[in-house]
């Protein structure tokens, strides 16, 4: 069902949801990937107003820096397969000074969730940052998750500059620290409030009309996505809206660095079905999983070319680790979407 170039095919009765009948197939071209930062790690990815798509690193020098910094901004310019990185800003000095795990393009405001190290995660807080100068300088917002369980890891991706987003809404995926079923949340924020914490959302089910509820109540949140439970695993998933297919895609893990899985939906609370699950993707045996995402700059194909932009640690393929690494990826398809989900 899913293929896939030098690696081992996925069992599909291990996957914790049923496999896509309209994504069908998926091949990742090992032979394409790219890397470049060495000891860099993390690398979210956003597509700016201004046709720019910026990144972020932690704990390192980043492209072309000559001091290690706790974390920092760049822009990968050019096309598929010939992109290069320039650093655009360097953080503070050393490590254990924050990290991004999510950046999102307003226009050419830059907002980004960096993990502020100041307990050990994932207990520590996680606040919302922002920059109006292409990230050439970052400021604090007022909204910041500290001593409750859900935790922020990145933003749903759109087009450009955020455009064709869902009913103005920035939505954001994360986990729950101590939960051990591998539950994946969503809370959202209407795209002219983001700065505005009393205005934020959980997604807490589906309502008597197939409509999705949201609450002010955190009590209330209910997952969007539940994989294998794993109580060693945090998730860190990714969602982006891939225009050309109609569909929103997942990325997360299971377990160490090549434990991926990957699945689609028509609306970003699901019903999510599997396009990818596996335990050794690329022939990782071990290592952090640090995110997986698909650029939307860089899709081709009407949505079934895709860039994977990766990052992992402590893996078996050295040349991978902390690194920002790009990959060709490319999708099968059987018939067509012809509509998104009810009140989407």
């Amino acid at each position: 069902m899913v293929s896939e170039a030098s690696a081992q095919a996925p069992s599909a009765s291990a996957s914790p949801y049923p496999y896509s009948h309209f994504i069908t197939g998926i091949k990742f071209h090992f032979n394409t990937v790219r890397s470049a930062a060495k000891g860099s790690d993390i690398w979210p990815v956003t597509w700016a107003a201004n046709n720019g798509l910026y990144t972020a690193w932690g704990d390192g020098k980043g492209f072309s820096g000559t001091e290690k910094v706790s974390w920092g901004i760049a822009r990968l310019q050019g096309k598929p397969g010939h992109w290069r990185g320039k650093d655009v800003y360097y953080g503070p000095p050393g490590s254990h000074k924050g990290k991004i795990s999510g950046l999102l393009a307003i226009g050419n405001i830059l907002y980004g969730w960096e993990n502020m190290q100041n307990r050990k995660f994932p207990y520590c807080t996680i606040a919302l940052i922002k920059s109006t100068d292409r990230g050439r300088s970052w400021s604090k917002t007022p909204v910041s998750f500290k001593r409750g369980r859900f935790k922020p890891v990145s933003f749903l991706h759109y087009d450009r500059g955020y455009q064709g987003a869902k009913h103005a809404y920035v939505y954001i995926a994360g986990f729950k620290t101590g939960d051990e079923t591998h539950s994946i949340y969503l809370i959202r924020v209407p795209e002219n409030r983001l700065e505005h914490p009393e205005d934020y959302a959980s997604f807490s089910g589906m309502g008597s009309d197939d409509a999705p509820l949201w609450s002010n109540d955190t009590s209330r949140m209910r997952p969007v996505f539940q994989g294998v439970d794993n109580k060693d695993d945090i998730p860190f998933p990714v969602i982006v809206y891939n225009k050309g297919l109609a569909s929103y895609i997942l990325t997360d893990c299971h377990g160490p660095a090549g434990n991926l899985g990957i699945f689609e939906a028509s609306a970003p609370w699901g019903p999510w079905r599997t396009v990818y699950y596996g335990n050794h993707w690329g022939g990782l045996t071990q290592g952090a999983y640090l995110g997986f995402e698909f650029p939307n700059k860089w899709v081709q194909d009407h949505g079934r070319r895709l860039q994977m932009v990766f990052s992992v640690y402590d893996s078996n393929k050295p040349d991978w680790n902390d690194a920002c690494n790009i990959m060709t990826v490319t999708l099968t398809t059987a018939g067509g979407r012809t509509g998104l989900s009810k009140n989407q």
